[in-house]
């Protein structure tokens, strides 16, 4: 079978089994999970499948590094904040230096690509459905916010415009947001009204698929990561007795190979690496913590083991939260899945390849609400007392 034929067989495999929740793409800090290529099989694409194939299309028309580029979360993020949403360093220097920087941002589960031409102070917005003039309008105000935040300029911005094929459906946006991206790097402009058509984006699809695929998913990582927790080593949190070491399993039937360890998968640390194991059997695993974007998930503490505010560097002034009573109100904080540095990098200096995606705690007062999107976790129940005093902090439950 030739290396075409196995990621094409690979990824038909994928779209169209069981959800298994289970690892199959990582490049760099960037991981993607079966349910995501499914997703983007069929549905819509996740920030991680962006961010994924991206690279891919700067390598390929980007070469002399002109093109400077966004994380999704980043660009939505500085869009929805736009007076108070500090950019990272790497972004603030990619929109001094380059002479183009994209983004691909979300808004209303919606994908929108912003091309992005600081020397000329120039805006191009290709929104897969169109464009009002209302809402080029508004991308215009907000990001001079943006720039008047950040650079402490008052400059005005303009938008250029051009007609562009539009999607047919109602899951594609993501899809059409990375075909306009890659018109743009090739030839400056994007693909014709009336073209990329439903076999255009199915096919496209599927190069998204093998692409990934083929960047991160037969790497040297295969043979050392477990596909379901996705380290080398169990989670100790979730299983503290368990030694360094655990034995290992290898699907006996999946292209390219997939390693499990026996204890994600359920099972003792007896048997031996070489059994016979078919990941097509049900694996049960147990129910993982998967927050969206702009979500904040109500937590109880029940020790004090949370110590830092994830906005102690932007003035958080109560202290750690392990110096809180385990008392209500006072027990209940907020998390929240951001953007942060790796442990060993620092704010000042991190670069957009230094970014991993992390759980932050945050005191009630201090966790920022997008919108009325409030997760409970399963094991809280908010008494009247405790929801008048999330109302009187502006959270609505």
């Amino acid at each position: 079978m030739s290396s075409q034929d196995l990621f094409e067989s690979a990824f038909e495999r994928i779209v169209n089994e069981p959800d298994r929740n289970i690892l199959m793409v990582k490049i760099g800090a960037i991981e993607v999970k079966d349910v995501d290529l499914k997703s983007l099989g069929k549905g819509k694409l996740k920030d991680n499948v962006i961010q994924g194939f991206i690279p891919h299309l700067l390598s390929i028309y980007d070469g002399e590094s002109k093109v400077g580029s966004i994380d999704c979360t980043v660009l939505g993020q500085a869009l929805s904040f736009p007076s108070t949403y500090e950019l990272p360093g790497s972004v603030k220097n990619a929109l001094r230096e380059k002479e183009t920087v994209f983004g691909i941002y979300n808004k209303n589960d919606h994908w929108n690509l912003l091309l992005i031409f600081p020397k000329q102070k120039q805006l191009w917005l290709a929104n897969p459905t169109g464009e009002g003039t209302m809402e080029t309008e508004n991308v215009v105000r907000t990001w001079e916010s943006v720039m008047a935040s950040n650079f402490n300029e008052s400059t005005s911005w303009t938008m250029y415009s051009q007609q562009h094929a539009v999607q047919e459906d109602a899951v594609s946006c993501g899809v059409f947001c990375l075909k306009f991206l890659e018109s743009f790097l090739q030839s400056r402009t994007l693909p014709s009204k009336g073209s990329f058509g439903s076999k255009d984006v199915l096919a496209y699809r599927q190069k998204i698929g093998l692409q990934l695929l083929r960047s991160g998913g037969d790497d040297t990582w295969t043979g050392k990561l477990c596909r379901i927790c996705g380290r080398e080593d169990p989670p100790k949190c979730n299983f503290s007795s368990v030694p360094k070491l655990t034995n290992w399993v290898e699907c006996e039937n999946c292209i390219p190979k997939r390693w499990f360890h026996l204890l994600c998968l359920g099972s003792d640390s007896s048997a031996e690496k070489e059994m016979s194991f078919d990941c097509n059997k049900e694996i049960k695993v147990a129910a993982k913590l998967s927050l969206k974007e702009g979500q904040l998930l109500l937590k109880r503490r029940t020790n004090k083991r949370i110590k830092v505010c994830g906005k102690r560097r932007n003035g958080c002034t109560k202290g750690d939260i392990s110096k809180l009573p385990l008392e209500s109100p006072k027990d209940l904080i907020f998390m929240k899945k951001e953007r942060r540095p790796k442990r060993d990098k620092h704010w000042s200096s991190v670069d957009e390849n230094d970014y991993v995606m992390a759980y932050v705690h945050y005191h009630i007062e201090c966790a920022v609400q997008s919108s009325n999107n409030i997760v409970l976790a399963e094991d809280v129940n908010i008494t009247e007392e405790e929801r008048v005093f999330l109302n009187g902090k502006g959270f609505i439950l």
